[in-house]
């Protein structure tokens, strides 16, 4: 039971984090993003960067709800850990790759 209960707090935790981030709210919690000094978090879209965020946030919450449950089989905490390796890896190297979260300065 207790399980139960402490995964769903953290199921519940991770997607309303999620949801704060990717309304924009939430900027504070990205790392490396809130240490950076005002001039340098200018130079990026904060609500493009908040929203992809936000949604690997939310996916890994989601992914949690099922861990809670005994008769989960064994191979779902496998997948489980595979998944949230996976989703950490891509959002790492999305995010820091094609400078896809710098704003794009017209020079007209």
């Amino acid at each position: 039971m207790t399980l139960i209960i402490t995964t769903a707090v953290f199921s519940v935790l991770f997607v309303a984090l999620g949801f704060y981030i990717h309304s924009g709210k939430g900027w504070w919690l990205i790392a490396g993003y809130n240490m950076s000094s005002k001039n340098e978090r200018g130079k990026y879209d904060e609500k493009a960067l908040c929203k992809f965020i936000g949604k690997v946030v939310i996916t890994i919450g989601v992914l949690l709800i099922p861990l809670g449950i005994k008769s989960v089989v064994g191979w779902y905490w496998i997948a489980f850990t595979v998944l949230v390796l996976a989703i950490g890896i891509f959002a790492s190297v999305y995010s820091n790759t094609g400078n896809r979260f710098k704003k794009v300065e017209n020079n007209d």
